[in-house]
């Protein structure tokens, strides 16, 4: 989605009005312009705070996250003492001290923060998340799987949190594991294609007759899903076929007709 629109207005005439809608415009569509939102959004709230009535907060909490993104800290700092004086008790508020927290490397902090968060709500999925996202900026990965398996047993339904858990599983090499990711990812959105072609890529590395054979029929499935070329399945193909050409393994007649049908696509 282009906001080349609204740069182009934004430079004529930066009023309150042209402000306020390009803000709202990149909340509800979920756009991250951190430069031009900390930009626009500062001059909201230092020019017309009192036109923005109720939604000054909203736009603070928006400027604050924005300014943190793109690294103006002492915007950030601003928004959140701001916000924090006006809602000294508010779990939100807090959620956004923890990641202060985080962008300065605070991590020791935040995770008490989010360990308080999670104390009085056990199921607060920004806390838990937040907790994996520094298990991962530590490097300790093996903590972030246990952390997302933890996170899982609650929230099995979380498509994203499959796929984290499957790149973690490959980061250590842990293949069997990440199959068994992707399967669960597969059962909950068996039209896309591109979860085909990543769960045969894994089935594929793991090797051996059985998973050459399954790799084979997910990366086929996937070129059948496909509307446009897909490239990367279609490269699996070729190279699961060469791998049992080379380890001598038969396939049926059925089977193989299919697959070379495939590549002469």
């Amino acid at each position: 989605m282009s906001i080349d629109p609204w740069v182009e207005r934004l430079d004529n005439n930066p009023n309150f009005k042209t402000i306020f809608s390009f803000l709202k415009f990149l909340r509800e569509n979920n756009l991250r312009q951190s430069a031009l939102a900390t930009k626009y959004g500062s001059i909201l709230l230092n020019k017309y705070p009192s036109k923005l009535g109720s939604d000054f907060w909203s736009v603070t909490e928006q400027v604050f996250i924005a300014a943190l993104d793109s690294g103006d800290i002492n915007t950030a700092n601003k928004c959140l003492a701001s916000l924090e004086k006006r809602f000294p008790k508010s779990i939100r508020v807090k959620r956004l001290r923890g990641l202060s927290y985080e962008h300065s490397k605070k991590y020791s902090e935040a995770t008490q923060l989010y360990k308080e968060l999670l104390s009085a709500n056990p199921t607060d999925t920004f806390a838990m998340k937040r907790q994996i996202c520094i298990a991962k900026a530590k490097g300790k990965i093996s903590n972030a799987i246990l952390l997302l398996n933890e996170y899982l047993k609650i929230f099995m339904g979380d498509q994203e949190a499959w796929m984290e858990l499957a790149e973690l599983y490959i980061s250590e090499q842990l293949y069997q594991y990440a199959a068994f990711c992707y399967e669960e990812v597969l059962l909950s959105s068996p039209e896309n294609y591109h979860f085909y072609v990543k769960y045969a890529e894994v089935l594929y590395t793991i090797g051996g007759d059985k998973n050459y054979e399954l790799a084979l029929k997910y990366y086929s499935h996937a070129l059948e899903l496909s509307e446009n070329n897909n490239t990367r399945a279609f490269y699996g193909l070729c190279l699961t076929l060469h791998a049992i050409d080379k380890k001598g393994i038969s396939l049926k007649v059925n089977q193989q007709d299919l697959y070379l049908s495939l590549i002469h696509i």
